[in-house]
């Protein structure tokens, strides 16, 4: 009967061995910094385990002329040895050096898009930042260090494509960021509206608000966009909600409140979203938007109607001197805006947006 497979199998790892620096003036072995097998610097070769028998045999069977050209305790030894082991340390540098300039070219090319984006800018774009970047250096700098600066900026990925990956990155990195605050959040808030694009695609946006512990502050960010497809319903909404909630792993009895529009599809009794989310979550809160409610707070009726239309398509449409003078006189008084963002005519409605400053304010009314 064989007890080989009873036997106890032998773990070198837990058999705490250390390498003696020794070895290295006898048999021309080191051991390199976060690794465990010893290496030989005349042909960088390793052994597989950190044992004197391991690394003699080693040299006396792969190095013996080593052995006969520089003698143990000589001058000669020990200069060559000290050779080996700058060239070694030499190269790893370069290693290290390589990796951790790929790191920083990596970065600059993360922070370009970062800027890109913020600006909303193309992804073509980038390609001019780094054209940009080469001239400031031609400009600046001179001799070596214009052309390291120089060398530098080429090697940083900037291509269309490469910035299409970067920005990728980034949007997941910071979905990932959001997802891990939200999780740690003990309770949030949301903001939910429906609107239809200038392509007729009804998109559902879905807004969050939350405490974050890492910031120490109330954050307030989107939590994602959803294209309704077909009707919009308030039970197409409720699933959108749902299904943005469960994507991102987010518990529905954390929501302590939502906020809404007062459309039939938001606050119908039977049928409206907020009404089915409250099935599963009955202590949920809904609130009418601010934003909406300030909108109906201007409704002024076809006496006022008549004058905010007759003014703003004076300014607008009809005469572009009168309209340069507004923006002239808005940058004059240093208002927030140099214009008057949007004019835009839907059914009955006529919608204009507020520009305030310290001195004026230019008449905003949404109304029937």
């Amino acid at each position: 009967m064989s007890f080989s497979k009873f036997a106890k199998q032998r773990k070198v790892e837990q058999e705490n061995r250390e390498f003696k620096e020794e070895w290295t003036e006898k048999y021309a072995f080191i051991l390199p910094q976060s690794s465990t097998k010893p290496m030989c610097l005349i042909c960088t070769e390793t052994v597989a385990i950190i044992k004197s028998g391991n690394v003699k045999r080693y040299y006396e069977s792969k190095h013996s002329y080593f052995e006969r050209q520089y003698p143990q305790n000589t001058e000669v030894r020990t200069a060559k040895l000290a050779k080996l082991k700058s060239a070694y340390q030499a190269t790893n540098s370069l290693f290290v050096r390589s990796t951790s300039m790929q790191e920083r070219v990596n970065e600059a090319s993360l922070r370009v898009t970062w800027g890109l984006g913020k600006h909303k800018n193309t992804f073509s774009d980038s390609e001019v930042v780094k054209e940009c970047m080469t001239e400031v250096t031609e400009a600046l700098l001179e001799g070596k260090e214009k052309q390291e600066m120089s060398e530098k900026i080429k090697q940083i990925p900037l291509s269309n494509s490469t910035t299409t990956r970067r920005t990728e990155l980034i949007a997941k990195d910071l979905v990932t960021q959001l997802t891990d605050d939200i999780k740690n959040a003990e309770c949030i808030s949301l903001a939910v509206d429906e609107s239809t694009d200038r392509t007729d695609n009804a998109q559902l946006s879905v807004f969050v608000r939350y405490y974050s512990e890492a910031k120490g502050t109330f954050c307030d960010d989107i939590l994602g966009l959803k294209t309704l497809h077909g009707h919009t319903r308030g039970e197409d909404i409720y699933e959108a909600i749902m299904q943005m909630l469960n994507e991102m792993g987010i518990d529905l009895k954390t929501v302590v409140y939502i906020a809404t529009d007062g459309a039939p599809a938001m606050i119908g009794r039977e049928k409206g979203a907020v009404q089915r989310l409250k099935e599963h979550h009955p202590d949920l809160l809904s609130y009418h938007c601010i934003i909406h409610q300030s909108v109906l707070c201007v409704n002024f009726g076809k006496e006022y109607s008549d004058v905010m239309e007759t003014i703003m398509n004076y300014l607008r449409a009809s005469s572009a001197l009168q309209h340069r003078l507004l923006c002239a006189f808005l940058t004059e008084v240093n208002a927030i805006y140099d214009d008057i963002l949007l004019v835009t005519t839907r059914g009955r409605y006529v919608v204009c947006v507020q520009v305030f400053s310290s001195s004026s304010c230019v008449c905003v009314a949404a109304y029937e």
